[in-house]
This record gives structure tokens, sequence and C-alpha cells, in this order.
């Protein structure tokens, strides 16, 4: 029988397990909030410091100084998933970026047809009145064109113009000298505010039509209409 004074062994206690250390916490929480957040400047950022965070929080743990190994390999992981996610954006955004300008563009230049086709209508209706086509813009406004934004294209930064600076500030043009007996295919007005910034504008012609013509073609009508004042 054995020997009831002897000592009895303590049992060892468990281990308690290291807590994950703050950086793998906030790694994941970066991580998360860079995620939802990749489609903008902030999120790519949080992705950034979330992924550092991450791999310093995966070094404590490989050296034993901190616990926590599997909430810092999930706030790596998903913290170069918002990275990429952001880079993703970035590239596609990039990529867009032409369709998106001449979107608009052809937008503006629709816009201003329909600016044109109103004003040539105005001036129609006024030399059904008078005879004769307009000397200027001004005349139209207000018995035939009642809103001063058609007098602006749809370019400029400020669409409205003073009632008594229509002539000076209007994107558009007059012909002078033109009557209801003028050549169908002559011009009447067109957009002079983009002549010097693109290679084809927009001209309204006596006969209704308005086309895009090239800015040389357009400048060679100008100087033959002024020769034959």
């Amino acid at each position: 029988m054995g020997d009831v004074n002897s000592p009895v062994p303590a049992e060892a206690a468990p281990a308690v397990p290291a807590k994950a250390s703050g950086a793998a916490i906030a790694s994941l929480v970066l991580g998360i909030l860079g995620f939802l957040t990749a489609f903008i400047l902030v999120g790519f950022l949080l992705a950034i410091v979330g992924l550092i965070l991450g791999i310093v929080a995966l070094g404590k743990v490989s050296k034993g100084q901190a616990g926590g190994k599997g909430v810092a390999v999930a706030g790596t992981v998903i913290s170069g998933i918002a990275l990429l996610s952001g880079v993703f954006m970035v590239i596609m955004a990039v990529a867009m970026m032409p369709a998106i300008t001449g979107a608009r563009d052809r937008a503006r230049t629709v816009k201003d047809m329909n600016n044109l086709r109103q004003l040539n209508i105005a001036a129609t209706m006024y030399a059904d009145d008078n005879g004769e086509y307009p000397e200027k813009l001004s005349d139209l406004y207000p018995d035939y064109a009642v809103d001063t934004m058609l007098f602006v294209d749809p370019w400029q930064s400020s669409p409205n113009i003073p009632e008594d600076s229509i002539d000076e500030r209007s994107s558009y043009a007059l012909v002078p000298g033109l009557s209801p007996d003028s050549p169908y295919d002559a011009v009447l007005m067109y957009n002079r505010a983009q002549m010097d910034k693109r290679e084809s504008v927009n001209v309204a012609l006596i006969g209704g039509n308005v086309n895009l013509m090239p800015v040389e073609e357009l400048r060679r009508r100008l100087a033959a209409a002024d020769d034959d004042l």
C-alpha cells in the first residue's frame, strides 16, 4: 500500500491564451471599413493602414509577443482585398473616363443644336414679320425668344446672361445682311464661342437645318458673306 503521506502532484494550470493585440483588432476593423468604402479615397487609405497593422500583428504573433493570430490573418486578408478592390475601381474609372467625357460632350452638342434650332425658328418668325432677318440677336428678345438661356451654349459655366448683354455675351452670332430670299444653305447663325476650341461647330442655315460644320469651312463662308455685303 502506498504511503498515504506522500504528496499528491498538483495539476498543471491550463494555459491562458494570449489576447489578440490591438494591431490585429485594428487591422480587422480597418479592413472591413476599407472594403465597404473601397470606391472612395478614404477606403483606399483605410485598407493600406489595415494591411500594415495586420502585418505588424502577425509579426508579433510569430515572435510570441501577442496572440490573436486568426484576427490578424483576417484583418490582413480583408485589408488586402479592400486594397485590391480600390485599385481595380481606380483602373475602371480611368478606363471609363473617355467614354463618360465623350457622352457628356455629345449631350452638350445636342443641347447646343437645340438652342440654335429654337433661335433659328425665332429668327424665321422675325423675318416673316419684318421682311428680313434680324441684324443682332437681341432683336429676338423677348418677342420671339423669351428665355435668355437660349443664347448661351451648354459649355458655358454661367447659363444666364443679362437682357442688356445678349449681343456681347451670347455664345452665338448672326450673319448680317440675310433675307428670306437668301439661299437655303446660307449660314444664318453659328456658335462663335466654340470656334477656337473645336474642329467643328454647330451652324443654323436659312432653310432651318442645324448641322455640325468644320470651322475652316465656316470661316470660308463667313469671309465670302462679308465680301458680298
